[in-house]
């Protein structure tokens, strides 16, 4: 089983950005240490408190310079981000752009609706299948016609790179977005070739998403899942968790009853409920960590959640940025028909108790959206927090 890719002799970034990069990512806020008073995970959760948060302009500007090189991905949503062995990270991205960028536009774009964009240190170098003048999206084993994936979040175990994609298609009669989910898939890939080794449907009768977050534990790999129902200002989701052993992805799963963990679905009870359509799970100073985008319907808000368990409880909320706070490049102002979603931490990019976020910007007027490359790319956000 193999997917085929094309991935393009690795892009040693313009002499800016290698500067830039030589320079050493700077530490997420001006105090980086670890917490130096010994406190319980209960008491770091009641008094969990917002330090400092601020614009990421160096990683922002890390990005924008491999975008507008031209050479592989120029813009898209999504960006999850992965740890890999040596390290490599591997980010993510849905509903992406490839080709040149000409002052700020993209004259003569390709429309792909997954793909991969492998870092190793300034090295960035964009993964998808099909040619460079026709690129085709990473993954798209298994697929019908008008079909599509797009990627939830990963995890490497076991010297294997495990992505969740759900499958979407548009259907012949109207749905609210346009487009279905039709089922959750686990695809795994080679850390040397990148090419599809194990594939396995996540379908189940409690229509719940696995693998909108997973992290890799000491024994087990967590992965979250979400049942939505509803819609619009009366959508509800329900967030549940499952488990595999560490370095074996593939072995039956575990799921967390509310008291403990048993191998039948059916048992599986929610452990939250207080989140958009993405979040993230992260340790951040020994607190299991939620960052979402606030559920009220249409709100900015990224938040946060704390809980002393990968199960939780999480509590004491936290809003920590408005995605629409900042003017220009940053934010949505001047921006037609602008709105923010997919608010994510990156968990190798978590320091002490500062971590990074980051947040996607769109615009309901497709019609702009290539003529300002700045809408369709996340942003970075950095956060500290006092516990």
């Amino acid at each position: 089983m193999r997917a085929s890719y094309r991935r393009p002799v690795a892009l040693v970034l313009a002499l800016a950005l290698v500067t830039l990069w030589s320079l050493g990512a700077p530490a997420a806020t001006p105090a980086q240490a670890s917490s130096t008073t010994t406190l319980s995970c209960g008491a770091k959760v009641a008094n969990r408190r917002l330090a400092y948060h601020a614009v990421d302009y160096w990683r922002d500007r890390f990005w924008r310079l491999y975008a507008d090189s031209g050479k592989g991905w120029s813009g898209g949503d999504g960006g999850a981000s992965v740890s890999l062995p040596g390290g490599r990270v591997a980010w993510l991205y849905n509903d992406s752009y490839v080709g040149k960028v000409v002052d700020g536009t993209r004259p003569d774009p390709e429309f792909v609706h997954n793909l991969i964009v492998l870092q190793d240190g300034p090295n960035l170098t964009t993964l998808y299948a099909g040619t460079r003048s026709h690129p085709v999206p990473f993954m798209t084993y298994k697929l019908s016609h008008h079909n599509w994936y797009w990627s939830n979040s990963g995890v490497e175990t076991g010297g294997v790179l495990y992505v969740s994609y759900s499958s979407y298609w548009y259907p012949g009669t109207p749905s609210v977005y346009g487009f279905v989910r039709t089922g959750t898939v686990l695809a795994g890939f080679s850390l040397r070739t990148f090419h599809l080794i194990s594939f396995r449907w996540l379908d189940n009768p409690r229509h719940i998403v696995w693998g909108v977050s997973m992290r890799k534990g000491a024994d087990w790999v967590y992965v979250y899942g979400l049942r939505t129902s509803g819609s619009g200002s009366s959508t509800t989701r329900q967030v549940f968790l499952a488990r595999a052993p560490a370095g074996h992805m593939l072995a039956p799963w575990q799921y967390y009853t509310g008291s403990g963990w048993s191998r039948t679905l059916s048992l599986a009870a929610p452990v939250f409920g207080s989140v958009s359509s993405t979040f993230s799970v992260s340790l951040v100073d020994g607190v299991y960590v939620i960052t979402t985008m606030s559920p009220a319907y249409g709100s900015p808000e990224a938040e946060m959640y704390f809980g002393c368990h990968p199960a939780g409880p999480f509590r004491n909320g936290l809003a920590v940025w408005d995605t629409t706070s900042q003017e220009g490049t940053y934010g949505t102002i001047g921006i037609k028909g602008a709105y923010t979603y997919g608010a994510i931490a990156h968990p190798q990019l978590t320091r002490g108790t500062s971590t990074v976020l980051s947040y996607d910007v769109n615009t309901s007027d497709w019609g702009i959206i290539n003529q300002n490359v700045d809408i369709v790319r996340p942003r970075y956000v950095v956060v500290r927090l006092a516990f």
